[in-house]
């Protein structure tokens, strides 16, 4: 167990949730205890790696609705969220549209209450003032920012609707990695030294992000991507609504260093409903995430 370094020159910090919470949980209360971001001018350390905002993997709605998928049901998700004094940036899981009733519609009423970061404006201040979300046009709940040297993308990998076709699978990842390559090679390059994405499926599940797999494994292999990635994914280590609250500890997540055979890739898995959030500090300038929950030992993970 370490602590992120007091005197690191670019470092971000930001917590991870993911899954559902059931209402006796009481995640309102819970995201309005957070402490909020730091506000500026901030010192070389960024307020000592407090959070600047959180990242959910998927599943905002209630598990009860999900049967039906109403506007009203993402407004409730999305007055929940808003608790919190930090950003919210969300991905959305299966759960969130590809299993409703109108799987278009579902996904429609998440972009118009939850968007990346619960606003509507295609680019987004955050409350810090130190970045700007971007959304990709067309589909926007894809999202990009920059802080600290760190390029942070938000992707729609999940499983899409069950009556899905070969051309929607093929439309959706053809943007997701359009999506990359547009901001990593392009738009941002030379901008930052570590690429962390954020995906509601393992990766490498089977489904219609295997070609977003297929391609960053290639991407990754080649002279074109010269920058360390980190890919932030919900596991399996709770079922979603589970009849216990989940706690916060080493083991409700998992660090695979070297993912894929690939020296310069690594995986970082959430277990699903646990508070409190995973707390993910990145600092580029070494190379290195500094991952823990508060209160809980927090882990250096050289990547």
């Amino acid at each position: 167990p370490t602590s992120p370094p007091v005197d690191a020159p670019s470092i971000a910090t930001f917590y991870v949730l993911s899954g559902h919470f059931r209402p006796r949980e009481d995640l309102r209360s819970k995201l309005g205890s957070l402490e909020g971001p730091p506000l500026p001018p901030l010192e070389e350390d960024n307020g000592n790696g407090r959070p600047e905002f959180l990242v959910h993997l998927g599943g905002v709605l209630l598990p009860s609705d999900v049967d039906e998928c109403s506007a009203d049901s993402y407004e409730r998700a999305r007055g929940r969220y808003s608790q919190c004094p930090l950003p919210v940036h969300a991905v959305p899981g299966d759960d969130d549209w590809s299993m409703c009733p109108d799987p278009y519609e579902a996904l429609g009423h998440w972009n118009d209450h939850l968007g990346p970061t619960l606003d509507d404006d295609v680019l987004l201040p955050s409350s810090s003032g130190r970045y700007d979300v971007l959304r990709q046009e067309g589909r926007s709940e894809n999202f990009a920012f920059l802080l600290d040297r760190v390029l942070f993308l938000g992707l729609n990998v999940g499983d899409g609707p069950t009556d899905q076709t070969f051309d929607e699978w093929i439309d959706r990842s053809g943007d997701d990695v359009g999506w990359m390559s547009t901001n990593a090679e392009v738009r941002y390059r030379g901008d930052f030294d570590v690429l962390v994405l954020f995906g509601s499926a393992a990766f490498g599940r089977d489904g219609p992000a295997e070609y977003v797999w297929e391609e960053t494994r290639a991407s990754l292999r080649s002279d074109r991507w010269n920058w360390r990635t980190v890919y932030v994914e919900p596991s399996d280590g709770r079922d979603d609504g589970g009849d216990d609250e989940g706690e916060g500890g080493a083991s409700t997540w998992n660090a695979e260093e070297g993912a894929d055979g690939i020296e310069s890739f690594t995986r970082i898995s959430v277990d699903r409903a646990v508070w409190p959030p995973l707390r993910i500090s990145v600092d580029a300038t070494r190379s290195t995430l500094y991952v823990g929950r508060d209160g809980d030992d927090t882990y250096a993970i050289p990547i």
